[in-house]
């Protein structure tokens, strides 16, 4: 049977994880602390329940396991680089993997959703269709598999594509897929580093979605100047309906995420710039999907795709939120 790096939790992310929250090389995390306040949290219960029934709060608690490996240095990451790039990872069987998962679930109810995280851990794509076999063989049929996809990896991995098609075949899992910019100097800032691009990512993507895998979209620090372009052009890729499946992520400030501010000699400047951000992209994304409400045609709304234009004055706003902030804080996102 194959194996898989597993990662310890880093020093630093330790010490953003409850006590109660740690089980060995495994975790648990949950999407947001309360229905109510979901907003810049994982949206995954409410797709989940969409797919799979339930209420959300069913499939908001996973049980994750930290797999090695990432192409980006993203400064707002909350896994530490020891979490990442270390030297200490565990190489495990997939069946042993599931069986030590199976017996956390067993006896944790809220459990239902198992997280292969990263890092990138699609790295490992061509062992996703061999985890989702052995859990479900394994009794835990009704779990649901996720994970994430940065969209690099079919740059690095041949057979990416093909790998993916098999997880398609089981119909239990849920996949993230993380656009990290939507510019190609947003995408850069975000990620540091200059061996990839944004084209690059979205011509990926394109190939991703037809595989017929389950997805959503996360986007987390987007300059709010090209949002609403950006937006568009998503749709005319993806069409109207998967465009829907975007959500906004919040940079947390948690203590990993400081802790390289500090290693970067940076001020919480960074921190309110991307907090503004999401704050004005919040704002172009709610009047993006409202047209999803209007009609499930979006071309019998007339001209849908210049629906930013009667809202120029708002995302004109937008734009002045990262123009100051930005060229003061640039230095940071090398």
């Amino acid at each position: 049977m194959s194996t898989l790096p597993v990662m310890p939790i880093g020093p630093v992310q330790m010490t953003d994880i409850r006590d109660e929250h740690k089980c060995g090389c495994f975790r648990i995390c949950a999407s947001y602390k309360s229905p109510a306040k979901v907003r810049g949290f994982d949206r995954f219960p409410f797709f989940a329940a969409e797919l799979f029934g339930r209420d959300p709060d069913y499939w908001n608690y996973h049980l994750i396991v930290q797999l090695k490996g990432c192409p980006f240095r993203c400064i707002y990451c909350y896994v530490d680089d020891a979490g990442i790039r270390g030297h200490d990872e565990v190489n495990l069987e997939i069946g042993d993997l599931v069986r030590g998962a199976k017996q956390i679930m067993d006896r944790d109810d809220r459990l239902h959703v198992f997280h292969l995280m990263g890092g990138a851990p699609a790295l490992h794509i061509q062992k996703w269709a061999e985890v989702a076999r052995t859990m479900s063989a394994g009794g835990m049929s009704d779990v649901i598999f996720h994970s994430d996809i940065v969209l690099v990896e079919p740059s690095i991995i041949p057979d990416f594509v093909p790998s993916l098609q098999k997880l398609a075949t089981y119909p239990n899992h849920l996949i993230a897929i993380c656009i990290k910019g939507v510019t190609e100097a947003n995408f850069r800032e975000n990620v540091r580093t200059d061996a990839f691009s944004l084209a690059e990512c979205l011509e990926n993507l394109h190939d991703i979605v037809r595989t017929g895998i389950k997805y959503y979209i996360t986007l987390i620090n987007p300059d709010t100047s090209a949002l609403p372009s950006f937006l568009n052009h998503l749709t005319d890729l993806l069409g109207w309906e998967n465009a829907q499946r975007i959500q906004l992520l919040r940079v947390r400030p948690y203590n990993v995420t400081r802790q390289r501010l500090l290693e970067l000699d940076a001020s919480d400047s960074v921190l309110a710039l991307m907090d503004h951000r999401f704050a004005a992209a919040e704002q172009i994304v709610d009047r993006f999907t409202r047209h999803r409400h209007i009609s499930s045609c979006p071309t019998s709304c007339g001209d849908w795709g210049r629906w930013k234009t009667s809202d120029q004055k708002e995302n004109r706003h937008a734009a002045q939120i990262d123009s100051a902030e930005t060229a003061r804080c640039s230095e940071y996102w090398r």
